[in-house]
């Protein structure tokens, strides 16, 4: 968790303002003393020690292909993640990984639901067609 930007402003001013060590500053504002160093040294080299978001790794698949990639997985259902990813490479010739496949369905809401089980002595007491169409959907 972050902490606030008053906190490290005031962490930061109370350190420069007094003259104390990072561990006394840090133990009066109950943060660690590599981070009270690292926000006085931010201080000291950019003026400002506000919160910064990380630029992140960006997404291999990209938000322009979400609606490409759900319409797929939706007409292959059933297969797996490895055929999932060859055929998306066939289509839009882009190979992605199984875990990067698992990631956008989850990400994408979507859910992979196994078929129906059906135990041995269940399947022996089918007889008619009809019956089996009952399992299998």
């Amino acid at each position: 968790m972050a902490y606030s930007n008053d906190l490290r402003v005031s962490a930061v001013s109370y350190f420069l303002n007094h003259n104390l060590q990072y561990r006394d500053v840090a133990a009066i504002f109950g943060v660690g003393v590599a981070t009270m160093h690292r926000w006085v040294s931010a201080y000291s080299d950019h003026g400002v020690v506000d919160y910064r978001t990380s630029t992140g790794r960006p997404r291999i698949l990209s938000r322009e292909n979400d609606s490409a990639f759900q319409e797929m997985v939706l007409k292959n259902a059933d297969s797996t993640l490895e055929k999932l990813s060859e055929i998306w490479e066939t289509q839009q010739g882009q190979k992605l990984t199984i875990f990067c496949v698992s990631r956008a369905i989850r990400r994408l809401g979507l859910t992979r639901k196994k078929r129906l089980f059906v135990q041995r002595k269940e399947r022996a007491k089918i007889t008619s067609k009809s019956e089996m169409n009952i399992f299998l959907a």
